[in-house]
């Protein structure tokens, strides 16, 4: 005996149930929605003019009723957004205008002061001597280049110089400001650094003529091209030794250093006899035209465990026949370990072997000269924003994937670089006994590279 159980969801019998596609097809009808075009607008359900899904028996019972629904055909679609034209027009979103107040105006006029005095203003100009400048800087210039460099306008009467500039170096300029800008602690008015470099142009050509004069120059009673000032100093009157075994003048360089005397125009030399030095050299910016000459790249070593070690800032540096050694360790475990930091102006490094991994040699600044010099590292080993030439240099990388320089641009308008003459990229001997494999690769990458 069959029989229909109380609702609408199966038709049993007694031995088995009865499966017909009608029966499932009318499951659900009761729970379809219906798309409708709201007429106004409803809280939680929707805007007028929206098309939102509703229950068949709310739109017929609440929605029709009241015309707050039409159903979703073309037909009701047009009418309702003509409706909504003539009825509810459309809203013009308002643009305000905020006007700057006097205290915006002083808060742009402050950062742009704070900007002026806490950077530095860098030119590049031809010279026509040492440190003559072949035509002056103008106010009219400084203008525009503090509006391109620093992005900051400011008019010429802001700006005071008495005259144009006419010589290489750093000036202090002062800057009329309003009082209105408060100054910062410490600080008695406004100024703007300005630093005057050579061109690089020009630089790169005294270093041609530097080269030239190199190789021309050579003295008869010497190895056959070796340069006239690396000659023997036995005839110079101003030779100091410094040697580990108290046959010398000194103990130490650091003291030769010390007791040299300051702001000379003539080569004062340093001779070091052979040993192993342990200490930290530097070469003050008075000390000029210092030569410290070893006696042999094998035989003197100058070696300190420190982050930044040797550094040499007095002009007109010469370095032959020694080894400069950082000992801290792997850049990995030790991070940076500078064996040479340079900011020398016309220095020389002869025969000069730089040991160390992370960034060995630091050619902070100013053109430097390198001939017959090994240099070894594992990371950016060669870096920093000199003017150098490397010639007959091996550069030696001390661990896989390494990056031999890292040139770096103090500004946009910097044109400083490095020029690599004869030289050689290579493996380091522990590399090579480590990783008999290995090959030497040259990967040179940058945007401002030149042939």
């Amino acid at each position: 005996m069959a029989y229909i159980q109380y609702g609408r969801k199966l038709i049993q019998s007694s031995d088995r149930v009865l499966h017909h596609p009608l029966l499932f097809a009318a499951q659900g009808v009761r729970y379809r929605k219906l798309e409708v075009i709201l007429t106004t607008t409803i809280d939680k359900l929707g805007k007028a003019g929206e098309t939102v899904k509703v229950a068949p028996g709310y739109f017929r019972n609440h929605l029709m009723p009241k015309l707050l629904a039409v159903p979703n055909i073309d037909k009701f679609a047009h009418l309702i957004s003509e409706q909504r034209k003539i009825y509810e027009p459309k809203e013009v979103e308002e643009v305000k205008v905020v006007k700057k107040t006097d205290e915006d105006h002083m808060k742009e006029y402050h950062t742009a002061a704070k900007r002026l005095d806490n950077a530095k203003l860098v030119l590049r100009r031809f010279g026509s001597g040492e440190n003559e400048l072949r035509s002056p800087v103008t106010k009219d210039e400084l203008v525009a280049e503090v509006a391109r460099q620093l992005f900051v306008r400011i008019e010429p009467e802001n700006l005071q110089l008495p005259a144009p500039l006419t010589s290489l170096g750093e000036f202090e300029l002062p800057l009329r400001l309003p009082k209105s800008i408060p100054l910062p602690p410490g600080k008695v008015q406004w100024t703007l650094n300005v630093k005057i470099r050579r061109n690089s142009l020009a630089i790169l050509a005294q270093l041609y003529v530097l080269n030239s004069v190199i190789r021309r120059n050579c003295h008869k009673n010497t190895v056959p091209n070796r340069p006239l000032f690396l000659t023997s100093m036995a005839a110079t009157t101003d030779n100091v030794t410094v040697a580990a075994d108290v046959t010398g003048h000194y103990l130490t360089i650091s003291e030769a250093v010390e007791a040299a005397p300051i702001n000379r125009n003539i080569r004062y030399f340093i001779n070091v006899k052979p040993g192993v030095y342990q200490e930290n050299v530097r070469i003050p910016e008075d000390k000029t035209y210092i030569a410290l000459i070893g006696s042999g790249a094998d035989n003197t070593k100058i070696t300190a465990n420190l982050s930044m070690l040797h550094d040499v800032k007095g002009n007109n540096f010469l370095l032959q026949d020694i080894i400069f050694e950082n000992s801290a360790g792997l850049g990995s475990i030790v991070g940076q370990a500078v064996a040479l930091s340079s900011t020398s102006e016309y220095s020389v490094y002869y025969k000069t072997t730089i040991l160390g991994y992370q960034d060995t040699l630091y050619a902070w600044e100013g053109r430097q000269f390198y001939r017959d010099c090994n240099i070894y590292g594992s990371v950016d080993f060669i870096f920093g924003d000199a003017i150098a030439v490397f010639q007959n240099c091996n550069l030696y990388a001390r661990l896989p994937d390494t990056v031999f320089t890292a040139q770096s641009w103090d500004s946009m308008s910097s044109t400083s670089g490095y020029v690599m003459q004869n030289r050689s990229f290579t493996n380091s001997p522990e590399l090579k006994l480590s990783l008999p494999n290995a090959k030497s690769i040259w990967d040179v990458r940058g945007e401002n590279l030149q042939p």
